[in-house]
């Protein structure tokens, strides 16, 4: 009881265990839990009051924390669906992606995919292998499905095998689990598809035309959850794509062709399997067929690396992943930096409220809860904020990072998300303030030595640091903003501007050439090239180059370019020395090499000089400037260039600007005689270009709005 206010028995405190003289004594078997109840109900009763008593405080508080929390939800959600991506499967932690190592004496190069015949030696000689399954992706190319009078455009298609659902957990819905493919030419097909092509008919039996096939669908599957980097609507038997084999020199089925490595291949181990191990034992099985192979192994990678690595073990996306959980940590920081300084910017303003409590018998614990709880329920109106701001901040986050985040309401992940985040700000926000109030003394404050007198340092502490995140926010717009500048503004040295890249490859045989020449023929074409490759967007490569003087440690990886006679022309690639393709017939064994390979292959005054390439014998007929065929990410390759008159992969065509989309639509209509089913796909080379800095682009979009919501956070004070 109070000296001073011998009458404060006549009504309880929460900071008190003084009882009314006229209470009754009861007994309360749990008399401790029941003060913490009413001590905590009277926490947030006062917290309520005070938030009410200070309107003005309380919104910019609120506010603020709820667009912080509502940034950091975004970019930390996002973040977390990135680091567990694939996570979902059972076996997981034993699944893997086969990858080929190249080694070469100047390089060493790691692939994606695998030759066919590795997973069925895999099979035979790998003891630790539980189940093992290749898949040929569709890499986004539009098709055709046919269903009674029907036509449907898809590109969410891929070949595979039974193993495959043996490994992944992708649920077998209607068909049997055990065999989704039955024997023979066959296609399982999601729900989606299901439902898009019959109906509420049952798909199991029907008949679709695909690629000039027909083929049964045997199996429906559960549509592809958002957190797997695998998605298909489509999963067609590999026995389609054995069906339409033609041979691969000596190989003569796709089981045998170790010549071709465009399979992903994944792999379920034993528990205790040895991956090392299995990769050496496919190897040697390569080397039975092929003992001067290149390839020297076979690593296996983890299914928790696929995704954010590249198959050399470099960052890939994870680098994207990392400037989101950075930027997303900055901006929680600074929206708790600013709730701090607004919270000890008012203390001296609460002095009366705390002596009050003091002298009444507060103890240092009960006024600790009093302002953590205080803050815990500001935090809560401003999660409640966040929610209504993560409805107009995610279309625009979809929009800017060209990015689908799928928020669903029931997603554990989204909930542990809340959890962390919301937990973390209390505890970040909400720490220090209750400190401090709860430490303050009456006395030592009169006199100038209170916890007070040191708010001023910490506070201005604060602010330095508020400011050194939001300027390493700007200055990695900046360094950003400069490196898309240089990639943008480097001279490629080829032509780019108003080209347009027709994917001609769509077309049957004679077709693509005829549809080329119809084309070449329009006005407002100012010029026209084809090639059996596309530029940016995956090159054939070979080792197969032999030339004298050349020892086994000089071996190269070498582009192989197949080309009409004026490439050199339209692009405007430099002639260095020798002689174009003008006067060049097919199959003359002449070729045209670039710098870098002329560099790597070690040769001087190469025009004129013979070499063999793919074990036919030819001349060097000229030697051109390098130029940009892959992303500026790269270091420019060697590269071979011969003509054929049967490049048919891609029309590159100079259109005139005004006249573009006239000369586009007319194109089109040329198209039609061929192929009145499938589109035209074409792109603007400059598009082209520009989307091989997509991650660049999306992290300075990131950051250009991720510096204005710092500047919206910065701390009034």
């Amino acid at each position: 009881r109070s000296t001073l206010f011998p009458y404060t028995t006549l009504f309880r405190s929460p900071y008190s265990d003084v009882r009314a003289l006229s209470e009754p004594e009861t007994p309360n078997p749990k008399p401790e839990i029941q003060n913490e109840i009413i001590m905590i109900s009277n926490y947030i009763k006062i917290a309520w009051r005070n938030l009410f008593r200070n309107r003005l405080y309380s919104i910019i508080n609120i506010f603020g924390l709820g667009l912080g929390l509502a940034v950091g939800f975004v970019l930390l959600y996002w973040v977390n669906n990135e680091y567990t991506m694939n996570a979902f499967h059972k076996k997981a932690d034993r699944i893997y992606q086969v990858s080929a190592k190249l080694e070469l004496a100047t390089e060493t190069s790691v692939w994606d995919n695998i030759p066919a015949p590795a997973s069925v030696y895999a099979r035979e000689h790998v003891p630790d292998l539980e189940a093992i399954a290749r898949l040929r992706y569709g890499y986004g190319v539009k098709q055709a499905v046919k269903v009674d009078d029907k036509i449907f455009i898809e590109n969410s298609f891929a070949y595979t095998e039974n193993e495959f659902f043996k490994i992944f957990d992708f649920p077998i819905i209607n068909g049997s689990a055990k065999e989704p493919f039955a024997p023979g030419l066959t296609v399982v097909i999601s729900e989606k598809i299901a439902k898009k092509y019959f109906g509420a008919e049952n798909p199991i039996g029907k008949i679709i035309r695909f690629r000039d096939t027909t083929v049964q669908v045997s199996a429906v599957m559960k549509n592809f959850p958002a957190n797997s980097s695998l998605q298909y609507d489509l999963l067609f038997s590999i026995d389609l794509l054995k069906a339409k084999f033609r041979g691969n020199g000596p190989y003569k089925t796709i089981d045998q062709d170790w010549g071709n490595y465009d399979y992903a291949t994944f792999a379920l181990l034993k528990s205790g399997g040895d991956h090392t191990k299995a990769g050496k034992i496919i190897r040697e099985g390569l080397l039975k067929v092929n003992e001067k192979s290149t390839i020297m192994d076979f690593p296996f990678r983890p299914l928790k690396d696929i995704y954010l690595y590249n198959p050399d073990g470099s960052k890939g996306r994870l680098v994207m992943v990392e400037i989101f959980l950075m930027v997303g940590i900055f901006i929680l920081l600074i929206a708790a930096i600013n709730y701090i300084n607004l919270v000890t910017a008012r203390a001296t303003q609460r002095v009366k409220e705390i002596s009050m409590r003091k002298i009444l018998g507060a103890e240092k614990q009960q006024l600790f809860g009093q302002f953590f709880c205080e803050t815990g329920l500001l935090i809560f109106l401003s999660v409640l904020t966040a929610f209504l701001l993560v409805q107009i901040f995610l279309p625009v986050y979809r929009q800017v990072t060209d990015t689908n985040l799928p928020v669903e309401i029931f997603n554990w992940q989204l909930w542990k998300v809340i959890f962390m985040l919301v937990g973390g700000i209390w505890i970040l926000s909400g720490l220090y303030p209750a400190l401090l109030l709860s430490s303050f003394r009456p006395a030592q404050s009169l006199r100038g030595t209170g916890v007070f007198a040191k708010t001023g340092i910490i506070r201005q502490s604060l602010v330095v640091l508020q400011f050194v995140v939001s300027i390493s926010l700007v200055l990695g717009t900046v360094f950003i903003h400069r490196q898309m500048s240089f990639m943008q503004e480097r001279d490629l040295e080829l032509k780019t501007d108003h080209v347009v890249a027709i994917d001609i490859w769509r077309l049957k045989g004679e077709d693509r050439l005829e549809f080329s020449r119809q084309v070449q023929q329009m006005a407002g074409i100012t010029g026209s090239t084809n090639t059996s490759f596309s530029l940016f967007d995956g090159i054939n490569s070979t080792t197969d180059l032999k030339w004298p003087g050349m020892s086994k440690e000089k071996e190269i990886m070498i582009a192989q370019f197949q080309v009409d006679k004026s490439f050199l022309k339209f692009f405007d690639v430099q002639l260095l020395e020798g002689r174009n393709l003008d006067n060049v017939s097919a199959n003359s064994n002449n070729w045209l090499l670039n710098e870098t390979a002329v560099k790597k292959m070690g040769l001087k005054d190469p025009v004129g000089k013979t070499i063999t390439f793919h074990e036919n014998q030819g001349t060097i007929i000229g030697v051109v400037k390098d130029f940009h065929f892959q992303s500026m990410h790269k270091e420019i390759m060697p590269a071979i260039i011969e003509y054929s008159p049967e490049a048919d992969a891609t029309l590159y065509a100079s259109v005139q600007p005004q006249q573009a989309k006239k000369l586009l639509a007319a194109a089109e209509e040329v198209w039609k005689k061929y192929d009145p089913i499938m589109p035209m796909e074409y792109q603007y080379l400059n598009d082209v270009v520009a989307a091989q800095y997509d991650r660049e682009t999306k992290a300075s979009r990131l950051f250009d709005r991720s510096e204005e919501h710092t500047s919206e956070l910065q701390s009034p004070i």
